[in-house]
């Protein structure tokens, strides 16, 4: 069988996904069971779905670290939608996706009209946003204090409850935010890889220079890279909203990171040109599995950030020797090649 870098980064986060389930199954009690694995599901879509927008980004060359405030200022505007008398669940998630949208379009022009760095752009708006989930959350009336107001559209709050679910039987259901995960990560594998569209992705994340001398419209296909991205965030922010039943202006904390630890430990690499969001949805499920983990021992938060630090380093480094191995691999390989031609001329030669 053929090995590329490629194959060999899928095979990887799939034997990590499955050694780590393995390793809980034996350590932890209840854990392979149907209600839990549902859950966990359910926890890594979140992740998930930001880590796609996130995915079309990184593959672009860009860098994205404004989806946790974007995350946090759409919970609040979502939530305050649903108190729109008679809105319908669905419109709300709608809102939602287009204020995420507009807010990745803020960063898109910030990076390709005003030529800011990806990383200076996206930090500024991410604080940004996170400031303005603040200003729109809900305050007491009297002293002013953020508070957390419980949200009672009914058909918004479907939107965050388990499809089916029976306790009497066991059959924990399905959450729709599951549904959603699957539909768009099937729409972004159509879009990377059978369109035009993600073909000039791909050509501007490996040489934007190139690609600009080829035609391709590196900018304009940046710009709609940080647009998808902030959709996406936008989507997990008001399935995230309707499960918890109550915005919080830091309901978006770290769901940056995590989303691009999880790109980054599934293969997609910074920088630009390689990884795809499949990659990424293995990374997801390891990155909760990961966090679930070290919540089951009981352990802070301070090491889930740690421990997300020192994935991104262990991931990069293994990308970079893998590279390493692959390419000297190939060298050799080619050094053979012409050994053996120049055998093979000799050979005729000294037959004639």
């Amino acid at each position: 069988m053929k090995l590329n870098q490629k194959a060999m980064r899928k095979l990887t986060i799939i034997m990590l996904v499955v050694i780590l389930w393995v390793i809980f199954a034996l350590i932890t009690n209840n854990f392979v069971t149907a209600r839990n694995t549902v859950m966990l599901l359910k926890d890594s879509a979140y992740v998930g779905l930001i880590s796609i927008g996130m995915c079309f980004v990184l593959v672009c060359g860009g860098v994205d670290i404004s989806a946790g405030g974007i995350v946090s200022a759409v919970a609040i505007i979502g939530a305050r939608a649903s108190f729109i008398p008679g809105i319908p669940g669905f419109m709300v998630v709608v809102i939602c996706a287009g204020a995420g949208l507009l807010m990745g379009l803020v960063n898109a022009l910030l990076i390709t009209k005003l030529h800011l760095s990806d990383f200076v752009a996206t930090l500024a708006s991410g604080i940004a946003y996170g400031g303005l989930a603040y200003v729109f959350a809900f305050h007491n009336q009297t002293t002013g204090i953020i508070t957390s107001k419980g949200i009672e559209n009914s058909s918004f709050l479907a939107i965050g409850k388990a499809i089916g679910a029976d306790p009497m039987s066991g059959n924990p259901g399905i959450y729709p935010i599951i549904i959603a995960w699957i539909i768009i990560s099937i729409l972004a594998f159509i879009f990377l890889t059978k369109t035009k569209f993600g073909t000039h992705i791909y050509a501007s994340g490996s040489n934007p220079a190139a690609a600009k001398m080829s035609g391709v419209p590196a900018d304009k296909i940046k710009g709609i890279c940080y647009m998808i991205s902030g959709a996406t965030a936008g989507i997990a922010a008001a399935f995230v909203v309707a499960n918890q039943t109550a915005a919080s202006s830091s309901v978006g904390a770290g769901y940056e990171f995590q989303a691009m630890t999880a790109c980054v430990v599934g293969g997609v690499v910074l920088g630009g040109g390689k990884g795809d969001h499949i990659n990424a949805l293995f990374g997801s499920i390891f990155m909760t599995l990961i966090i679930n983990g070290l919540n089951k021992f009981g352990l802070s938060v301070a090491y889930t950030y740690l421990a997300e630090g020192i994935i991104i380093i262990v991931a990069t480094a293994y990308d970079s020797v893998l590279n390493a191995f692959l390419l000297r691999r190939q060298i050799d390989k080619n050094i053979q090649a012409v050994k053996a031609a120049h055998a093979r001329e000799g050979g005729g030669q000294a037959n004639e």
